[in-house]
């Protein structure tokens, strides 16, 4: 295991728990934020709720768009 790993993976739950939490906030299902505009790979949104995926810019500005909500909401833990 490389150094920080494990501190990262941390970051990366948290991360995923306050999408959830916001998506749930927002009344939306993980199905809706493969629909409409800025879709996410509903596979991919899944992974990143559960702490499994690392999230890029790009992902982060489409979550931010599909929340409703502003990219630091999301990184904020």
């Amino acid at each position: 295991q490389k150094a920080g790993e494990s501190e990262f993976s941390f970051v990366l739950i948290q991360i995923g728990n306050r999408i959830k939490e916001i998506r749930q906030k927002a009344g939306k299902t993980q199905d809706s934020m493969a629909e409409g505009p800025f879709p996410i790979d509903i596979r991919n949104y899944q992974r990143i709720e559960a702490g499994e995926q690392n999230i890029t810019v790009e992902t982060l500005f489409k979550l931010a768009k599909k929340l409703d909500c502003k990219m630091a909401d999301i990184v904020a833990i």
